[in-house]
């Protein structure tokens, strides 16, 4: 509705002759009887934050023209800092904080998140499943602190390195062998559990965690590349099985694929990371038909794929570990040449 009352008044100003004022206006006054917290409650549903926190802004500057008390502001801006931690605004979130007169726990784990300070998270989350250790959302949540706090504050080129990943791996899957699980949390857990595996070369950890999928986690990237470099180990330098769950990964990959989730690229970032984990996986393990597999050549083409990731620090450690793990597979020596970028 918004986009036809721009339009109508962008043609309008063009043709003299036409004149919409009297529908633009009929239209305005219904978009403008659509309260601000519908809005934005819509907005989130949609996933589109960016959207819903300029309701939510709206909503609260209309709230306090009526003189609200203290409770209610604080309730306000409660919602306007989750709404800031689905858009990785760390300043807006502390910002908040500042207004906030008492911060509950859950405010200040946020604010430890936002801000990278995933030790301090952490100990907040141990805390939590300490009281209540069959909480699957506690797991998942401390799980996400122990893989972010082994990437977080640490040079580039420290935190690339192997030793750097592999402890952080270690002490994530020490966590996961001692969580309560079930079959309604093990989905959950599987994606942390099966990139330690690979992280650390556990294969024997990583064929137990693959074996435990059900239909819930049976479609996670991390669970399904976890299998496809499961297949590079247990077939010696086989590669058809290797190659058939790449397929398939790629396949299910490209049927995703939506007007949304290609509209930008921000909006297509996690697709295209995806499909650049499976061409390096095959380019390492010498399955991919369109491109010379001499290691040397392989190794140059692999450093200059990896500046394509930008400032995406995250993303350059996630794609290191499977890389070291495809190499070794492949029958690679581990090049330190490899991580230089």
């Amino acid at each position: 509705m918004s986009r036809w009352v721009q339009e109508r008044q962008l043609k309008s100003n063009q043709s003299r002759g036409t004149n919409w004022a009297a529908e633009v206006d009929l239209v305005k006054s219904i978009i403008e009887h659509i309260p601000a917290e519908i809005l934005s409650q819509g907005a989130i549903e949609c996933r589109s934050y960016s959207r819903a926190l300029f309701y939510w802004e709206q909503h609260i500057r209309n709230e306090r023209r009526r003189d609200i008390d203290d409770n209610e502001d604080t309730i306000l801006l409660e919602r306007l800092q989750d709404i800031y931690s689905q858009i990785d605004e760390p300043d807006g979130i502390e910002g908040i904080s500042a207004q906030l007169h008492v911060l509950d726990i859950e405010q200040q784990i946020i604010g430890h998140q936002k801000a990278g300070r995933w030790t301090a998270a952490q100990t907040w989350y141990e805390i939590k499943l300490a009281e209540k250790p069959d909480d699957v959302d506690i797991q998942v949540n401390l799980l996400n602190c122990l893989k972010e706090s082994g990437q977080h504050g640490k040079s580039p080129s420290n935190c690339l390195r192997e030793s750097c990943s592999s402890r952080s791996a270690d002490v994530l899957l020490n966590y996961v062998e001692g969580m309560n699980t079930s079959s309604s949390t093990v989905s959950k857990l599987l994606p942390f559990a099966t990139e330690a595996s690979w992280a650390t070369n556990r294969w024997a950890a990583l064929s137990k965690y693959t074996a435990l999928v059900n239909n819930e986690s049976r479609d996670d990237f991390n669970v399904r590349i976890g299998q496809a470099l499961l297949a590079l180990h247990q077939d010696q330098g086989a590669t058809e099985h290797f190659r058939s769950i790449v397929d398939s990964i790629r396949k299910d990959i490209a049927t995703s694929l939506s007007a949304p989730a290609t509209a930008s690229i921000a909006a297509s970032h996690n697709i295209m990371l995806k499909l650049h984990v499976l061409t390096e996986l095959e380019m390492i393990a010498g399955t991919d038909e369109h491109e010379n597999t001499d290691r040397a050549q392989v190794i140059t083409l692999l450093n200059r794929r990896i500046e394509v990731l930008g400032s995406y620090m995250n993303d350059k450690q996630y794609l290191l570990g499977i890389r070291r793990a495809a190499m070794k597979l492949s029958g690679y020596a581990f090049l330190r040449c490899a991580n230089r970028k």
